[in-house]
């Protein structure tokens, strides 16, 4: 179950991620201009959601927190995608949004995972893990290249 939970926790990140900046731009509307505003904008919002979701992982049950997570991640990525040209503010909040999900699924997973082994083998246990995560994330980025098209420069993703 556990390993599940691992390979599970980050799909959207490689598969959406390498395109982030394009989608934003070709897609949304949002200029050179503004990116790092949003950019920063959604990494200070982990800054604030992760303790929150470290917290509430620890007082309730891991797994309920990420399956209501996975449910939630998968509205906001199945709006955020379809979004057309959109204000700089909306797209802020859609990326907030994503923030939470992901850091909602990705904070009670890790705890999930690193209660699989003994303590002597957690070292371990968790740095092959990594391991297999981060080729997974290269698979899933390279899968996600030779599915993602763009018409011509410029047209939406």
């Amino acid at each position: 179950m556990g390993h599940g939970i691992t390979w599970s926790s980050l799909p959207e990140y490689p598969m959406m991620m390498p395109f982030a900046s394009a989608f934003a731009i070709n897609n949304l509307g949002i200029t050179n201009h503004q990116l790092p505003m949003l950019f920063m904008v959604s990494g200070l919002s982990s800054l604030v959601i992760m303790p929150m979701v470290g917290k509430l992982s620890d007082r309730l049950d891991k797994f309920k927190i990420f399956a209501v997570a996975s449910v939630w991640m998968t509205i906001v990525c199945v709006v955020y995608t379809n979004l057309t040209v959109s204000p700089l503010w909306q797209v802020m909040i859609f990326n907030v949004l994503m923030m939470m999900g992901i850091m909602s699924r990705m904070i009670p997973a890790s705890a999930l995972t690193s209660a699989i082994p003994e303590m002597a083998d957690r070292g371990a246990f968790m740095s092959i893990n990594s391991s297999l995560q981060q080729i997974a994330g290269g698979i899933a980025a390279t899968v996600a290249g030779l599915i993602v098209s763009q018409p011509s420069k410029g047209a939406p993703l």
